[in-house]
């Protein structure tokens, strides 16, 4: 509809620089000839007038064709940016109806899964410690799983006055306590650096989600020993991932969705990072680590 608008103005400013010239030539002829009576005087002033008059109504008519056409373009820059919105705004309600039923069938599977694990500590009471530790592991993790069923069923209408107050570094030592038991750390060396207490308005599912993505795509790149460093610098918090692996060829990419270097891999860890990032308006960030010589992937978040 705005790209339409553009005719009636160029009609309008046609219609304008007739009437002006005409009338321009009309009242400037009609004088001269009053006051001109030498017909080479009168040729001469009328070429000059000639001249003059294509000259400024050139230097015009330009003037007023840049400034339509920048019109335009902004015209067209709003209405692409508008369509881009609302294809965002279509994606996030399909993942948000997609993201929903998972949760669904997510739950269903999780249900058992804890009834299972509840009769086993009953009937196990007396069981040595190593075996208690493990079921508490699981029920643990089966609480974990509830909540990011629960959490899915908000995708696309998630927004940061939902969080609260955490201690971050106290959520990614238990991220990390989740992350063990997972075989990819076998024999692998994880540390949590975190000179200093921070405290973030978020999650602790969402902690732990980007905290296992990060340290997962370590291991699976062939770390052997990853860092995870907490810290406030100013008005930013960052959770920062650094491996002795063969780093990430492609920055620029890393965050792109499908994007891996791995056989078995999904290519969508680090993008989930860079969502979680974006929900609490932050970045993403990759690059080579200064500590440990592999890659280092950073969320960097505002702290309040």
């Amino acid at each position: 509809m705005r790209e339409n608008a553009a005719f009636p103005r160029a009609a309008q400013v046609a219609a304008t620089y007739v009437l002006v010239a005409g009338a321009y030539i009309w009242s400037s002829d009609t004088v001269l000839l009053a006051l001109v009576r030498d017909p080479e005087t009168l040729a001469r002033i009328s070429s000059i007038k000639g001249t003059a008059f294509v000259l400024v109504t050139g230097a015009a008519l330009f003037a007023v064709l840049v400034v339509m056409f920048r019109r335009a373009e902004r015209d067209a820059e709003a209405i692409r940016a508008g369509e881009a919105a609302l294809a965002a705004s279509e994606r996030r309600a399909l993942a948000g109806t997609l993201a929903g039923a998972i949760a669904h069938d997510f739950n269903n599977l999780i249900m058992p899964l804890q009834m299972g694990i509840d009769e086993l500590q009953t009937l196990r009471r007396d069981a040595d410690p190593t075996e208690t530790r493990m079921l508490e592991a699981m029920s643990g993790a089966c609480t974990r799983l509830h909540d990011l069923a629960h959490r899915l069923t908000r995708v696309g209408r998630e927004r940061s006055d939902t969080f609260e107050p955490i201690d971050l570094v106290a959520a990614v030592r238990g991220a990390l306590e989740v992350a063990r038991a997972h075989p990819a750390f076998a024999r692998k060396t994880i540390r949590v650096v975190a000179p200093d207490p921070v405290t973030l308005s978020t999650s602790a599912v969402l902690v732990d989600q980007v905290t296992i993505n990060l340290l997962l795509n370590a291991a699976e790149a062939g770390a052997s020993t990853m860092e995870v460093h907490v810290r406030q610098v100013g008005d930013e918090v960052e959770l920062a991932v650094h491996d002795d692996g063969p780093g990430i060829e492609d920055a620029a990419q890393a965050f792109a969705p499908w994007s891996t270097t791995k056989a078995t891999g999904s290519g969508l860890g680090l993008f989930s990072v860079a969502a979680r990032a974006e929900l609490h308006h932050g970045r993403a960030e990759a690059g080579r680590s200064d500590i440990l010589g592999g890659a280092v992937v950073r969320m960097v978040v505002p702290a309040q």
